[in-house]
Parts: C-alpha cells; sequence; structure tokens
C-alpha cells in the first residue's frame, strides 16, 4: 500500500508531462488503486464483516482526502461517492 505522499508524486511527475490526457488517466488509475487497495487491506486484516470493510472504506476515504488536499485535480470524497453508488449501508 502506498502513502498519499507518494501517489501526490506519481501525479505531479505526471502533470510534469504538459499532457492532460496522461494527467486525466493518472488520476483515474490512482482512483483504481485505493480502491484495489480496500480490497487489499480486507484480505490481509482477515475482515469479515461488513463494519470492518467499511471501517477500511473510511480510512481509504481519508487518505484519498489527504491527498486531493495537495492535488487540484483530484475531487474529495470521490471514494466515499463510488462505494455510495455500489453498496446500501
Amino acid at each position: 500500500m502506498k502513502k498519499a505522499k507518494e501517489y501526490y508524486k506519481e501525479i505531479v511527475e505526471v502533470e510534469s508531462l504538459n499532457d492532460i490526457e496522461k494527467l486525466k488517466t493518472k488520476c483515474k488509475d490512482t482512483l483504481k488503486d485505493f480502491i484495489y487497495e480496500i480490497k487489499e487491506l480486507a484480505k490481509n486484516r482477515n475482515v469479515s464483516t461488513d463494519d470492518g470493510l467499511f471501517a477500511i472504506v473510511k480510512e481509504q476515504n481519508n487518505k484519498w482526502n489527504a491527498l486531493c488536499n495537495r492535488c487540484e485535480y483530484l475531487t474529495p470524497d470521490a471514494i466515499n461517492s463510488f462505494t455510495d453508488s455500489v453498496v446500501k449501508r
């Protein structure tokens, strides 16, 4: 699992290329990575309850929002918006 600052560094590297399409792709890929990390964290922690999974989602959302505070290209609460559209609590 990466830290928010590691993701930010990767985005800044792509931003320096001055290619908006590559930047959009990197931002989308970063969100996908965050979602994938939810699955990996649940597996690593042997999560078997909804409450345990939602705790991980909240943790990832907090990390995402920390990244959004540094990067103007990302939308806060994207992870919660994604999970709310998929799962009813």
